[in-house]
């Protein structure tokens, strides 16, 4: 066997610095799983080397992760795996190849694989240690040894982690094992995280060479159902359903949606949802839907909303109806009890024909649950006249634990079955949940006049609408949702005031496509603003959001679309912007966007798939990305998102003058002339 040196080709200290990232060490072992499901494996087989305990040995001393894949031959060595700064996703070498190092320092790698290039079969070990990938460029390499055999011979990939952090006194926390590593635990999350590929039968994955059956996790046989949908545009596809009943110990729904590739199915999105037909009794379900209408979509950051409103709005409701009527033809005895109760003279809610809001279909299944032991309904107690609407008080107010433990003296089942429910709807949080969907879209209203309406005009200064957006940065993610704003760095902070006078301090002119006349009169002596935001990420960087706020007369034309990635050209280039520690978010935004600007955008779109991103430089653990939006987009886009979730709320809606006045009455010129028409949410 002959023994050669290789070179990394990108800087290996980018390894240890940002690709070894992930949540926690489950998360980063995932990853290597998915590898071995990218390079087309059809057995999985996950070991530990456990010590003995009576000798105080480590529990785990070493993982090893092995698959029948495709395998990495000796030619494609160099390009997929030494090149640390590509994203090699062929055969299932991206940058996951290196999520070994956040459970510990070595890792070996040992693949057999049949080599086109020189008509072989190769067979390549290799040993790295993570200490040596701090050295510089010239000083690292890694010893690798190849065999080559004229026969063919069955391909294999293995991953061995040694040295784990875990063992170690001063382990961090995202490099301990932890629970997630307990055996029956750890079997349980690899079933969740590739259920789907364990109920087709598609992989065989083995635990310590103890294969995970369809029947450990699955009860019974799972249910398939085609469902006929008819697009927006008319077109004919189909839903189909694959329905299972799982043995977990939450008793919930998930949802996921799959796109399907040669038969490869991947999972695109999970949803939780709450049907108010399924009750605790009838388990826990995974619940897999796959189409022809997904297929094609963005894998990373699909969500339902990207088909449009009409056509999201239509899916999801055969999905609510499909999974509703599964569970109502599964519970027909929870049917017949809701349509008595509903006529129940003390039932606390008003009848409604539409949709009922998520308190009380928890009510209901609360309900439902004391009633097979009180018989409160069927016996005709007048008690509940009292009970039921302090039911409704204490769901009302999150107090989840009262109603099991003092309302009620139920049997210990009973009360199981109850915790069961009430952890799954996480009361408290669906509580506080509708009150901030309700606010968010209250707040979206007050946004839309203070950038386009009449109100817009009665801010003593336009500066007024960053202290305004700074608390209420979710617009630009959901993951800024409570961020408050953070800044800590001053010197950071006078670079990118520099970048933003030399780009952006100039005026709109009709030459160059950017001025908005009916705002030149009464806006005219508005200046561009912007701000920045700092919040920490997983890995230990942080993330800088720099929000470019075009003035009121200014739209975005082409002009400032190469401003705004010239910016993002400096940041790169320029070394006093740390690129290792910091990843930047460049947000460009104003009321328009010109003609040729919109078609320069949409070209970018087709390129990365994501709303509004026009530049991604990622290269060399770097992580900079420039968004173009207009107001009307972000607005839109943040009410559609909120409008799906509060579809089963009853909300009670404040116009946005009276929240504006609430919460900014200083920054109103005259009160008596900042009214508004209330406008009811679409």
């Amino acid at each position: 066997m002959e023994a050669i040196r290789k070179r990394f080709t990108t800087d290996p200290h980018l390894v240890k610095k940002t690709l070894t990232h992930y949540a926690n060490t489950f998360i980063a072992l995932r990853e290597l799983v998915v590898n071995s499901i990218q390079a087309s494996a059809t057995e999985i087989k996950i070991s530990f080397e456990r010590g003995n305990p009576d000798t105080l040995e480590p529990a785990i001393s070493s993982i090893t992760i092995w698959d029948n894949g495709n395998g990495l031959p000796y030619s494609e060595f160099d390009h997929s795996f030494m090149n640390i700064g590509t994203h090699n996703k062929k055969d299932g070498l991206g940058i996951g190849r290196f999520a070994a190092f956040q459970l510990g320092r070595v890792m070996e790698i040992e693949s057999v694989a049949y080599d086109p290039q020189i008509g072989k079969t190769t067979k390549i070990q290799v040993k790295i240690d993570s200490q040596e990938l701090t050295q510089s460029l010239e000083e690292t390499s890694v010893e690798m040894f190849v065999d080559e055999f004229e026969e063919k011979q069955p391909q294999y990939y293995l991953v061995r982690i040694t040295n784990l952090y875990n063992n170690e006194q001063t382990c961090e926390k995202r490099n301990k094992l932890g629970k997630h590593f307990e055996s029956e635990e750890f079997k349980r999350l690899i079933f969740e995280n590739f259920a789907f590929d364990i109920f087709e039968e598609k992989i065989s994955f083995y635990i310590d060479d103890v294969k995970i059956e369809r029947t450990d996790f699955l009860q019974g046989d799972p249910t398939k159902k085609e469902v006929p949908y008819v697009s927006v545009r008319g077109n004919d596809h189909t839903l189909t359903y694959c329905f299972y009943n799982v043995l977990l110990p939450k008793k919930d729904i998930s949802v996921f949606i799959q796109t399907s590739s040669e038969n490869v199915y991947v999972t695109m999105r999970r949803y939780g949802y709450a049907s108010k037909w399924h009750t605790p009794d009838l388990g826990a379900w995974f619940i897999y839907i796959s189409s022809d209408l997904f297929n094609g979509q963005s894998v990373s950051d699909f969500d339902l909303a990207d088909l449009g409103d009409k056509e999201s709005a239509a899916i999801l409701a055969n999905i609510r109806t499909t999974i509703d009527d599964f569970f109502q033809a599964r519970n027909k005895d929870y049917d017949t009890f809701v349509a008595k109760l509903a006529q129940d003279a003390h039932y606390p809610f008003e009848p409604s024909d539409n949709e009922i809001g998520l308190q009380e279909s928890l009510f209901r299944k609360t309900v439902y649950i004391i009633e097979d032991q009180t018989k409160l309904l069927e016996k005709g107690n007048e008690i509940r006249g009292m009970v039921y609407p302090m039911i409704k008080k204490l769901i009302q107010d999150g107090e989840s634990r009262f109603i099991i433990d003092k309302v009620m003296s139920l049997s210990p089942d009973k009360k199981q079955q109850l915790y069961e429910l009430l952890q799954t709807a996480d009361l408290e949080e669906i509580i506080k949940f509708s009150t901030q969907v309700a606010s968010k879209l209250t707040f979206l209203n007050l946004l839309h006049e203070l950038t386009y309406g009449e109100l817009s005009k009665s801010l003593k200064e336009r500066s007024q609408l960053h202290k305004i957006v700074q608390n209420e940065l979710w617009i630009f993610n959901e993951a800024y949702n409570g961020t408050p704003a953070l800044w800590s760095d001053t010197k950071l902070a006078s670079n990118l005031e520099e970048l933003h006078r030399k780009y952006f301090d100039n005026q709109p002119t009709l030459e160059d496509e950017n001025l908005i006349e009916e705002y030149k009169e009464t806006m005219g002596d508005i200046t561009d603003l912007f701000f920045y935001n700092e919040k920490p990420l997983l890995d230990g960087r942080r993330e800088v959001m720099i929000v470019e706020l075009k003035a009121p007369s200014c739209a975005i034309s082409d002009k400032e679309i190469s401003q705004v990635r010239r910016y993002a050209y400096d940041i790169h280039h320029m070394p006093v912007f740390d690129k290792t520690q910091v990843a930047y978010k460049i947000i460009l935004i104003s009321s328009r966007m010109a003609d040729r600007a919109q078609s320069e955008v949409k070209g970018y779109q087709a390129t990365f798939k994501e709303h509004g991103l026009i530049e991604h430089k990622i290269e060399n653990g770097e992580d900079i990305k420039v968004y173009v939006f207009t107001w009307a987009e972000i607005i839109e886009k943040n009410k559609r998102a909120l409008n799906y979730l509060a579809t089963s709320l009853k909300l009670k809606e404040k116009s946005a003058a009276d929240i504006f006045q609430e919460n900014f009455p200083d920054f109103i010129v005259d009160k008596g002339t900042a009214r508004l028409i209330p406008k009811k949410l679409k």
